[in-house]
């Protein structure tokens, strides 16, 4: 489904472009591993994973969201991407 795969690769360029690496190719892993090196709070880092793990069970039919759950997801979404714009801003 094309939201959940454009959503995770803008999501995941984002943080690449931040964090200077390839975001295309970046594992949850290595998303937890460099935001806490720039001291993010753990709470922020599992909101994150836990929405790249929902998009990533969207994209491969694991489960999909009915339109008022990707609202909120994609809201959600918005509101980390804007969080964290800030952080890493300032821990830059």
């Amino acid at each position: 489904d094309e939201f959940y795969r454009g959503t995770s690769r803008a999501l995941k360029e984002f943080l690449g472009d931040k964090l200077n690496i390839t975001g295309s190719a970046l594992t949850p892993r290595e998303i937890e591993q460099q935001l806490s090196t720039l001291a993010m709070p753990p709470q922020k880092i599992g909101e994150l994973l836990e929405v790249l793990n929902t998009l990533e069970s969207g994209q491969f039919a694991r489960r999909q969201l009915g339109t008022a759950e990707r609202q909120s997801l994609l809201h959600e979404t918005i509101t980390l991407v804007s969080w964290l714009d800030k952080r890493i801003r300032q821990a830059s």
